[in-house]
């Protein structure tokens, strides 16, 4: 999409949204017209209405940071669960992913 922006004609192109609710045992589809806009940057675009993604790394980097900030507010977190979440976090995110600094805090400071 971000290398769209500088070739999109709203004259001539358009931008559909297509988003599934899970409605039941069938679900349902919808198919929604939206209005083109330059957003820049990738990230911009993944955290948009056309991703839905709330950041922008993959599914799984967002469940690992997830189960991270939970378990950072966490009193009681075992050697057992801060191992699970240091595993999915390095099954998922880069090695220069700026999260680590957090979770390196985070994760010294669960260890008391």
């Amino acid at each position: 999409m971000a290398s769209a922006e500088t070739a999109f004609d709203s004259t001539k192109d358009a931008w559909f949204d297509i988003d599934f609710y899970n409605t039941g045992k069938t679900g349902t589809v919808k198919l929604e017209k939206r209005d083109f806009q330059r957003l820049g940057d990738v990230s911009a675009w993944l955290t948009s209405e056309a991703f839905d993604l709330k950041d922008a790394r993959s599914i799984e980097a967002e469940s690992a940071m997830q189960a991270a900030m939970d378990l950072a507010k966490s009193t009681t977190a075992t050697k057992s669960e801060i191992d699970k979440v240091d595993k999915q976090l390095k099954a998922s995110l880069s090695d220069t992913d700026l999260f680590w600094m957090r979770w390196v805090a985070c994760k010294a400071s669960l260890k008391r």
